[in-house]
């Protein structure tokens, strides 16, 4: 159910955003100081991911389904007679949403994989995926046969990851000072897709870069990015301009299959999004932790009134070049939205927040992502073992079998253990536990 946004060179991992945690890491051997274009332009990747995060309905929707998530572990931990929860932890097919919510997300995201290079599309089609679920009998998904080098026929499911990827991958190309090569898939299958289909609309990139976006403001990017190019082909319509794309689907009603069936405004569904997203991220901090809540509020409330305000805000980034200088991204950066958490492997943490003031402790925003990986992915050992010894945390045997032990009084504080505190998770015994030595593979 989770999903690490991981930036690649063939298999080599160069970084990775966590959705939802609010963390990105760059994988550099130097300090955040001495940082190489390479580096920057891996940051600059990274940071859309960021903003796919704050500013769209698909990373509202991944607030929400995985604050679901979390609240229905808290409910069997507290029905729990010994308080055993087998990890994974899948939600019961009950009469609430969380189960079909979970099962949407996974569905959604698509593939992940890697195909260095893809030499021929051989079908594509749109499919309904049953679900077990009281709430939806199925959603739309599509698949994909891709040929690869070597003649071998790849069946993928194009979702929500791909949409990410390509989109993240696309905005490289405009702003990174260092250009990196990718995986045809799935860095550059929208790009792939979309010459494929209709030449003439992907001809120009920031057409390709533009439809990505719209589509992350839908529950089903994947679906939504092929309905629309589908229907933009058969009307033979062609932008003048790419922020021709935000006007025709999101002002004009122009609306297809898998998006949003268009009863409100853009702006009030944006404006619901927003609280949405807001209430179930500040569902892990509780009413001791102010600047936490503030910061989520702020941080959100802004990124969706910079969507409403200006719909086709990515493209003014693109256009903007090289992330050294531009005036767009620095803005945001700066003065209006700042940065998730930043981690390298030299264990260093940084964070830029033009409204709320942090010290050591914005740690606890990864610390989200560490228990529940636990619960999604049957994770023991955190990943912020290093990041902790280097500011004073409590570091032993546990940070690698059971985290949860640590204490939350004394000197040394693991935010790990205040979360699991917090969340009235101390008595569960999780089973089924086991260490992963790379969750991004």
């Amino acid at each position: 159910m989770s999903s690490d946004y991981s930036r690649r060179l063939y298999n080599n991992i160069l970084g990775f955003y966590m959705q939802t945690c609010f963390r990105m890491h760059i994988e550099t051997n130097i300090t955040f100081k001495h940082m190489t274009e390479e580096d920057y332009s891996v940051l600059a990747h990274e940071y859309i991911h960021f903003l796919q995060d704050i500013t769209t309905s698909y990373g509202a929707f991944n607030a929400y389904a995985i604050s679901e998530f979390m609240k229905s572990v808290a409910e069997s931990i507290r029905q729990s007679p010994d308080g055993i929860i087998d990890v994974p932890f899948t939600p019961d097919l009950g009469l609430d949403n969380v189960y079909a919510n979970y099962c949407i997300k996974e569905l959604t995201y698509g593939d992940s994989f890697e195909i260095l290079r893809i030499n021929e599309i051989v079908e594509l089609r749109n499919e309904k995926e049953s679900l077990e679920s009281v709430v939806l009998d199925s959603i739309p998904n599509v698949v994909v046969l891709l040929k690869d080098g070597g003649g071998h026929v790849h069946k993928v499911n194009f979702g929500a990851c791909a949409v990410m990827e390509s989109m993240a991958y696309l905005m490289e190309q405009y702003i990174a000072p260092k250009k990196i090569s990718a995986p045809d898939y799935p860095y550059r299958i929208a790009e792939i897709i979309t010459r494929d289909y209709y030449t003439e609309f992907g001809k120009d990139t920031l057409n390709i870069l533009a439809l990505c976006d719209v589509a992350l403001l839908t529950s089903a990017p994947g679906h939504t990015f092929i309905c629309y190019l589908g229907q933009f082909k058969e009307d033979n319509w062609l932008p003048k301009d790419p922020s021709e794309i935000y006007s025709k689907v999101l002002d004009n009603g122009y609306l297809v299959s898998g998006s949003n069936p268009g009863k409100k405004s853009f702006e009030e569904e944006m404006e619901e999004m927003s609280v949405l997203a807001i209430q179930s991220l500040q569902t892990y901090f509780n009413d001791s932790m102010p600047r936490f809540r503030r910061w989520i509020e702020e941080t959100i409330k802004r990124g969706f009134a910079l969507r409403i305000g200006r719909k086709d805000f990515i493209l003014d980034i693109a256009r903007g070049g090289n992330i050294m200088n531009n005036v767009v991204l620095r803005a945001l950066i700066n003065d209006y939205i700042g940065t998730p958490i930043i981690t390298n492997p030299q264990a260093e943490g940084t964070i830029k927040s033009p409204n709320v003031a942090f010290d050591s402790d914005f740690f606890l925003f990864p610390a989200v992502g560490e228990v529940f990986k636990l619960f999604d992915r049957g994770q023991c050992n955190c990943e912020l073992k290093d990041i902790c010894a280097r500011n004073g945390g409590p570091v032993d045997d546990n940070c690698d079998k059971s985290p949860w032990v640590h204490g939350v009084t004394g000197d040394k504080i693991c935010p790990y253990s205040i979360l699991w505190h917090n969340w009235s998770f101390k008595r569960c015994k999780p089973r089924g536990q086991r260490y992963v030595s790379d969750i991004r593979q």
